[in-house]
């Protein structure tokens, strides 16, 4: 008969790995990251309609600008050419 004379495994106490906490912090970290770039890319997104409108708003006052001086061309001609 075999007599159980203890237990074979050592006395030494398990050492407590660092694995999940590595792994919170990258995860942590990755999704500051990520945070930080769509953030930029949101503000670039918004300049950029920004620019848009600016150049769509400035070409409809040249455009806007524009048709007092063809109307007045128009008259110049009118009055000058009316009596033929």
């Amino acid at each position: 008969m075999i007599q159980n004379s203890g237990s074979t495994q050592t006395n030494k106490p398990i050492a407590p790995t660092k694995r999940g906490r590595t792994f919170l912090i990258s995860a942590l970290i990755l999704l500051v990251i990520l945070g930080i770039t769509v953030f930029a890319g949101y503000q670039q997104g918004i300049s950029i309609r920004k620019e848009n409108k600016l150049a769509i708003v400035t070409q409809q006052l040249t455009e806007q600008f524009s048709y007092p001086t063809v109307d007045r061309a128009i008259q110049v001609c009118h009055r000058r050419y009316s009596g033929w």
